[in-house]
C-alpha cells in the first residue's frame, strides 16, 4: 500500500513539474547566446538545448517509470502508441536501406527521446499539470517577444532566444492563440490578453516572417469557420473560398504570385525535393540525409534565383523533407500521429465537465495547427526549439483528451521491464546528449582557433569532432583546410577524402579536394573533381578555371579551353580567370 501511495505522489509531483519546466526551457534556453549580434555567430548559434532536455527528461520518466507500477492506455494513448512507434519503425527501415557510411542511426536519440516524452506526457499529465504548462508556455512567449523587441532597440538581428527569426516567428505565432485562450479561460483583463497579442505581433511584425504570419491568420479563419455549425458554416466556408478564389484572380495577386513562382528559391527547392523523392519513393534516402542527397537533383535554375546557397539544409516544406528522408512509409506514419492528435483535439475541445480545460485545448489545438501551416513553406519543425516543442504539444493535447478519466487497458511494469526503460533512457542521455554535447563544444572551440589564426589548435579541435561524430562533414572540412594550413598535405587530403565519402555532392569539397590533388600531382582525380564542382555549382568562374588548369596539365587542350571560355564568361575580372589566360597565352 505505501508503495503503491509512493508510486501515485511521484507520478503526480515529480513527472508533472518536468513538463511544466519543459514549457520554458526549451523555447528560451534553445540557443542561450541568441541575443548576440551577428558577428559572435560561434557563440550565437551553439548548443541545441531542446535535445539535451528531452534526453534528461527521457531519463527521468524512465526512473519514474520503473517506480511505477502499470501504465494505463486509454483508446487515444493506444492508437497515439502504435503511431509513434510506426514513425520510428519507419525512420528504422529507411536507415538500414540507406547506403551511407555514418551517422544513420542518429535519429535515435533525437526522435526516440521526442516520441517517449510524448508518451509520457499523455499518460501522466492531469488536468492541473496541463494547465500550468499553458500559463507557463505565455510566460515564455512573453519573454521572447520582449527579447525581439529589444533587439530592434539595440540594433540587433531580431532573432530572439530562438536563434532564427523564422523559427522564433513560428514560436510566437503559435503562442497567440494559447495566451488568448489562457486569458480567456482564467478571467483575467481583456486589456491584459489585448496586451499580450499586441506584443506577440509586433515581434512577428519585426521577424519579417510572412510563412509565420500566414498560417496564423489561415488557422483563425478555419477556427472561425469550424465555430460556425449546421448550413451556416458550409454558407460560410462557400464564401470565403469565393472570396479567396476572386483575391486570387486579381491581377496584382497574379503578378506577385509569378513573381514568387519565378524568382524565389522556395520553388527550385521543392523542385529538387520532388525528384530527390522519386529516386526512393517507398522508403527514403535515410533520416538526417537530405543535406547530402539534395545537391544531386537541385534543378540549374536554382542558383539564378537569390538567396540560393551551395548548401541546401532543409527543404521549405517539412512534408516534403519526410518523404525525402523516409519515404512513403514516413510520410503515412507522420500523418497517422497528426491524425490521432486531430482526434484527441478534437475530444479536448469538447471536454463539457473542465470547461477552463476545453478553452485552453481550443488554444492549444490553434497553436498546434498554426505549427503545421508554417511548415508547407518552411521547416522548423523538426528544429530547436519547435522539435520539441511539437511533441509537447501532442502529449499535452492526448493527455486533455483523457483528462475525463476514461476507464483503459492496464498494463503491468514488471521489474525487468522498468529496468530496461532506464537504462534505454539513461542510454539516450549519455550518447543522445553528452556526445554530441560534446561535440557542438570542441566544433565552436575550433571555429573560434580558426577565427584567431590558431590552425593548431583549430585541426585538434575539429579531429575531437570527427571521433565523437564521424558523419559530421563540416568539421571534416575544416579539419582539412586546418591541416592544409598547417602544411601536412597528406593529412589535409585524408579529411577532405572523409568528408567527400559521406557528402560527394558537396560542391565546396569537391572544388577543394581537387586543388589538394593537383597539388600532389594527381590531375586526372582532380580533373574529375572539378568536373563534378561545376555541374554543382555552374555559377563558379573558379571552378572552370581550374578545371581548365589541370586539363592543360593533362594535355588535353580542346577541354581546357571550353572550360576556360565559360570560366571567362562567368567572371572575366577574376584573379585566377586572368592567370589561366596567360597560360593560355604561353
Amino acid at each position: 500500500m505505501n508503495q503503491d501511495a509512493d508510486s501515485c505522489g511521484w507520478r503526480q509531483t515529480f513527472i508533472p513539474v518536468v513538463f511544466v519546466a519543459l514549457a520554458v526551457v526549451l523555447p528560451l534556453l534553445s540557443y542561450p547566446l541568441a541575443i548576440l549580434p551577428r558577428e559572435c555567430a560561434t557563440q550565437r548559434f551553439d548548443f541545441h538545448f531542446p535535445w539535451a532536455a528531452l534526453a534528461a527528461t527521457a531519463l527521468l520518466c524512465g526512473i519514474a517509470l520503473q517506480r511505477g507500477e502499470s501504465l494505463r492506455f486509454y483508446s487515444h494513448v493506444k492508437w497515439l502508441t502504435a503511431a509513434l512507434l510506426a514513425v520510428l519503425a519507419s525512420q528504422t527501415v529507411s536507415a538500414l536501406l540507406s547506403q551511407r557510411e555514418a551517422g544513420q542511426f542518429d535519429f535515435l536519440y533525437r526522435s526516440g527521446s521526442g516520441i517517449f516524452v510524448c508518451f509520457v506526457g499523455a499518460q501522466f499529465l492531469d488536468s492541473r499539470r496541463l494547465k500550468q504548462v499553458a500559463v507557463v508556455w505565455t510566460l515564455a512567449a512573453v519573454v521572447e517577444a520582449t527579447v525581439m523587441l529589444a533587439q530592434v532597440v539595440w540594433c540587433v538581428e531580431p532573432v530572439g532566444l530562438a536563434g532564427n527569426r523564422n523559427f522564433a516567428a513560428c514560436f510566437l505565432a503559435m503562442s497567440l492563440p494559447i495566451g488568448v485562450a489562457c486569458a480567456v479561460a482564467f478571467g483575467w483583463q481583456w486589456s491584459l490578453a489585448a496586451g499580450y497579442a499586441m506584443l506577440l505581433i509586433g515581434a512577428l511584425v519585426v521577424s519579417e516572417s510572412r510563412g509565420a504570419a500566414i498560417a496564423l491568420v489561415v488557422v483563425v479563419i478555419g477556427w472561425l469557420l469550424v465555430r460556425q455549425g449546421g448550413m451556416k458554416r458550409w454558407l460560410l466556408t462557400g464564401a470565403a473560398v469565393a472570396v479567396l478564389v476572386g483575391v486570387a484572380l486579381l491581377p496584382p495577386v497574379q503578378t506577385a504570385a509569378k513573381r514568387f513562382w519565378n524568382g524565389d528559391v522556395r520553388p527550385m527547392i521543392w523542385l529538387g525535393s520532388v525528384r530527390t523523392i522519386a529516386d526512393a519513393p517507398f522508403v527514403g534516402h535515410g533520416p538526417g540525409s537530405f543535406v547530402k542527397v539534395y545537391p544531386a537533383h537541385r534543378p540549374p535554375e536554382y542558383f539564378e534565383r537569390p538567396k540560393c546557397a551551395l548548401v541546401t539544409d532543409h527543404a521549405h516544406n517539412e512534408f516534403l523533407e519526410i518523404a525525402v528522408e523516409t519515404g512513403a512509409l514516413g510520410v503515412a506514419a507522420f500523418l497517422a500521429v497528426l491524425g490521432v492528435t486531430a482526434g484527441a483535439a478534437r475530444k479536448a475541445v469538447r471536454n463539457k465537465p473542465d470547461e477552463l480545460l476545453r478553452v485552453l485545448a481550443t488554444g492549444m489545438t490553434m497553436g498546434w495547427g498554426v505549427l503545421l501551416a508554417q511548415n508547407l513553406v518552411d521547416i522548423s519543425l523538426f528544429m530547436p526549439p519547435n522539435e520539441s516543442l511539437f511533441w509537447l504539444m501532442v502529449a499535452w493535447l492526448a493527455a486533455a483528451a483523457g483528462a475525463e478519466g476514461l476507464a483503459g487497458r492496464s498494463v503491468s511494469l514488471r521489474p525487468v521491464v522498468r529496468l530496461m526503460a532506464g537504462a534505454l533512457a539513461a542510454l539516450v542521455l549519455a550518447f543522445g546528449v553528452a556526445g554530441p554535447a560534446y561535440a557542438n563544444w570542441m566544433f565552436r572551440q575550433g571555429s573560434v582557433a580558426q577565427a584567431a589564426g590558431n590552425e593548431r589548435r583549430a585541426f585538434d579541435c575539429f579531429m575531437s569532432v570527427v571521433e565523437t561524430d564521424p558523419a559530421r562533414v563540416e568539421a571534416w572540412r575544416r579539419a582539412g583546410l586546418a591541416a592544409f594550413k598547417l602544411g601536412k598535405l597528406d593529412a589535409a587530403v585524408l579529411a577532405y577524402r572523409s568528408g567527400h565519402r559521406l557528402m560527394p555532392d558537396y560542391a565546396d569539397l569537391n572544388g577543394e579536394l581537387g586543388s589538394l590533388l593537383a597539388m600532389k600531382g594527381d590531375y586526372a582525380a582532380a580533373a574529375r573533381l572539378f568536373a563534378r564542382a561545376t555541374e554543382l555549382y555552374p555559377h563558379d568562374a573558379k571552378s572552370f578555371a581550374k578545371l581548365a588548369l589541370v586539363r592543360l596539365s593533362l594535355k588535353e587542350p580542346e577541354a581546357a579551353r571550353r572550360a576556360f571560355d565559360e570560366a571567362k564568361r562567368l567572371d572575366p575580372n577574376n584573379e585566377l580567370v586572368r592567370f589561366v589566360e596567360k597560360n593560355f597565352g604561353r
